[in-house]
């Protein structure tokens, strides 16, 4: 693997060119000497703080007093042993302040936790202390404060008391400075190096290139050495429907698909049929595992342009996608880090070349077999992906972003069906919801027969903390047979 190392920054602790710091000429709050941060400090004494009121005004590039703080986001590459999202390149964490869920940045270049006025107005403007530190952002400009707020606050299970500093700045990003790192007992783990990916893009877009035919939708695809199969049940009768009108606004389109179709051989014209149903106007037919003879009988449908027999196996059908599912797993079984959900599939790998190596067997597989791909819905060397309602990557899985934002708009139910709908949607997610039985027995027994429906705290309470774990969920970590298990079974 092409790795690009460079030698850790005395100033800042970060793998780049000292000359590109940006720490410089910044005063290091631990020794008061210029140069460096206090998270990369040497020394082994702090700074004595001083209290006489002689000593004369000092100026920026001077030593600073013990309660300046210098307030800057840290371009280095962190690793936190908690529960953090990704947010447009930002790495971020959820911290629940007085039932409230406030998003913040985790920012390892910044000495002190700040919230903005806006994040203050959301928890009701609540007593301040006073402060005594003077904040500098980057570039020495100095940050308004209202003042000091102490309070208690939980992140993922941990509930710790925590000063913040109220900025009064309306629009900015809430910091999750070191202070809280220590309170926490966050690790926060440096990489010392940056994979040059470059290399390996162009490896995968000569894959493309390569087997080119896999991408290219100029025709549908036609799997091959395998044809579906659709059994009906012994006492099934023939039924023949007559074909539906088609709305005249839509019927230049349908005469253009239908066209298509039967250019592309998914339909076929017919004269007679002793099985009919009517065409259902779709937006996206599927051409790509073709029907056997005996299934193809029954596979008709009646449109205002006549009989058309399906050749391959459309949407619709109730054991199609098993078929397909069931198709597909047989041909990609054998390649270590690959699976499939229906045609979503997914490789991984420990290791970029070998996850290159993982797709071109993929590929290959698909171009001997028929199958097409687009090339606009495949995504390649992701770090991070949302798949089936998850966040997967290699430090564990997350609830998706799309999840997340809906849980967080449900409402209380007001009768049982919305209250089913509700325990539905977290059902979803319980994996991430410890004790959930247990959290939800409130809620399910309003499901019981002849329990008339109330609405009473006990409810409330149990929606809330449903909610929350989903909303803060704790990331999973991907099973290791490397590592003991424990068995967990009811008596």
């Amino acid at each position: 693997m092409k790795q690009v190392k460079l030698k850790s920054c005395a100033g800042c602790g970060i793998s780049h060119n000292r000359e590109q710091c940006k720490f410089r000429k910044v005063i290091c709050n631990k020794c008061a000497k210029k140069g460096h941060i206090a998270v990369v400090c040497m020394s082994n004494q702090s700074r004595s703080i001083r209290k006489s009121t002689t000593i004369p005004e000092r100026k920026w590039n001077q030593n600073k007093q013990e309660n300046e703080q210098y307030v800057s986001t840290m371009d280095a590459v962190n690793i936190v042993n908690g529960i953090i999202e990704v947010e447009a390149n930002k790495k971020c964490i959820n911290l629940e302040i007085f039932n409230k869920v406030i998003r913040f940045q985790l920012d390892s270049g910044a000495t002190v936790s700040i919230i903005n006025l806006k994040t203050y107005n959301i928890l009701n403007r609540l007593k301040l202390q006073q402060c005594t530190k003077t904040l500098y952002a980057f570039g020495q400009q100095p940050i308004p404060i209202l003042g000091e707020l102490h309070t208690k606050a939980k992140c993922g299970n941990k509930q710790k008391s925590i000063a913040v500093i109220v900025a009064n700045v309306e629009n900015a990003n809430n910091l999750f400075g070191l202070d809280l790192f220590k309170k926490f007992g966050f690790e926060i783990t440096q990489i010392d190096n940056v994979v040059d990916k470059g290399e390996y893009i162009k490896q995968i877009e000569d894959l493309c290139n390569k087997y080119e035919t896999v991408f290219d939708n100029t025709n549908a695809g036609v799997i091959k050495q395998f044809k579906a199969s659709i059994r009906m049940q012994t006492t099934a009768i023939p039924k023949f429907y007559k074909s539906r009108q088609i709305p005249f606004a839509q019927m230049s389109k349908f005469r253009e698909e239908a066209d298509r179709l039967i250019n592309t051989g998914i339909w076929k014209p017919v004269k007679f049929s002793n099985w009919a149903s009517p065409i259902v106007l779709a937006p996206k037919p599927d051409g790509s595992m073709e029907l056997d003879e005996d299934s193809k009988q029954i596979m008709v449908v009646n449109t205002p342009l006549g009989l058309f027999q399906y050749q391959r196996l459309p949407y619709g059908i109730a054991s199609a996608p098993a078929i397909f599912q069931r198709y597909l797993e047989q041909l990609l079984n054998g390649i270590k880090g690959c699976g499939n959900y229906l045609d979503d599939i997914i490789i991984t790998a420990p290791s970029l070349q070998e996850h290159v190596n993982r797709v071109e067997q993929v590929i290959k597989i698909l171009e001997e077999n028929g199958i097409k791909c687009k090339k606009e819905k495949c995504f390649f060397l992701k770090e991070e992906i949302e798949y089936l309602g998850r966040r997967v990557s290699a430090k564990g899985i997350l609830p998706d972003y799309s999840g997340i934002q809906a849980v967080k708009q449900l409402k209380p139910p007001m009768n049982i069906a919305q209250l089913e709908a509700f325990i539905g949607k977290v059902n979803y997610y319980c994996n991430f919801i410890p004790n959930f039985s247990q959290l939800a027995a409130p809620l399910n027994k309003l499901r019981r027969k002849n329990v008339h429906f109330t609405w009473g705290l006990e409810q409330q309470q149990a929606f809330k903390a449903l909610k929350l774990h989903i909303i803060n969920a704790t990331q999973l970590a991907h099973f290791n047979e490397q590592l003991p298990i424990t068995l967990a079974t009811d008596a």
